[in-house]
C-alpha cells in the first residue's frame, strides 16, 4: 500500500510560523500539525510526516512571497518573517532568524553587499524544491535513492559556495543529473587540450566543477 500525503493547511501553517519570534525546528512543526497521539496519523512513518510538512512548506514559500514574507528552510531553522521594506538591508541571518535591516539605498547595506557579488542577479538554487513539490516522491521512503539524496543535501549545506560556483561555471540555473552531465560533455569538447582553442586549465576547472556536482544532484 502506497503512503499518502498528509494534508497540512497552508493558512494554519502561515499563522503558526509568522507568530514565532525565533526559528523553529522541523520536529516542532510535525508535533504541532501531525500529533503522534492522533490515531489518523499513528500509522504514518516519520518520512511520510517529514515529506508532508516540507511539501506544505514549499507551497507556502511561494504564497508567502506574494504577501511580502520570506520563508527560510533548513532542518534546524525554519522561519517565516516579513521582508524589510525599501531602504532596508535584506541580508538574512539564519542563526538569529532576522534581517540586517540597516539603512541602504539598495537591497543590501555596504557591510553585506560584497557577500553577494554575482549572486545578486542569478537564480536562487534549491536542490530540494522539485523533490518536495512532487507529491509522488512520498513513495521513496527509506529507499537508497533517498539516502543518496539526503547525503547530497548534507554535503550541500557545508559546501554551498563551491557548489553554486560550479553551477555558475557550467552555466546551469536549474540543475539536474542529466543536465549537468550533458553540459559537462558539451564543455569538455570545447575545452579539451587536444582541441583547437582548448585549454588545460579550463579543462581542470570543468572536471573539478563536475566532480563537486555529480555527488549532489542524483535526480
Amino acid at each position: 500500500m502506497n503512503p499518502e500525503l498528509i494534508t497540512v493547511s497552508e493558512d494554519l501553517l502561515f499563522n503558526y510560523l509568522i507568530t514565532r519570534d525565533l526559528p523553529v525546528m522541523e520536529f516542532e512543526i510535525i508535533k504541532h500539525f501531525i500529533p503522534s497521539g492522533n490515531e489518523n496519523y499513528a500509522q504514518h512513518s516519520l518520512f511520510v510526516k517529514h515529506f508532508s510538512i516540507y511539501h506544505a512548506l514549499y507551497k507556502l514559500k511561494f504564497s508567502a512571497g506574494l504577501k511580502g514574507c520570506y520563508l527560510h528552510m533548513d532542518c534546524m531553522r525554519i522561519r517565516l518573517i516579513h521582508i524589510p521594506g525599501p531602504g532596508l538591508c535584506r541580508h538574512y541571518y539564519p542563526e538569529q532568524g532576522s534581517f540586517c535591516g540597516a539603512s541602504t539605498p539598495g537591497d543590501f547595506c555596504i557591510q553585506h553587499l560584497g557577500e553577494y557579488g554575482d549572486y545578486r542577479y542569478s537564480a536562487t538554487l534549491d536542490i530540494l524544491q522539485d523533490f518536495y513539490t512532487d507529491p509522488g516522491n512520498i513513495v521513496f521512503g527509506d529507499s537508497m535513492i533517498l539516502k543518496k539524496l539526503m547525503s547530497g543535501v548534507l554535503i550541500y549545506s557545508f559546501r554551498k559556495k563551491e557548489i553554486d560556483d560550479a553551477l555558475r561555471f557550467l552555466g546551469i540555473h536549474k540543475p539536474g543529473r542529466k543536465k549537468i552531465t550533458d553540459r559537462y560533455r558539451e564543455l569538455a569538447r570545447e575545452y579539451h587540450p587536444d582541441k583547437c582553442g582548448g585549454s588545460e586549465e579550463m579543462m581542470k576547472k570543468l572536471n573539478s566543477a563536475y566532480m563537486i556536482l555529480k555527488d549532489i544532484y542524483i535526480l
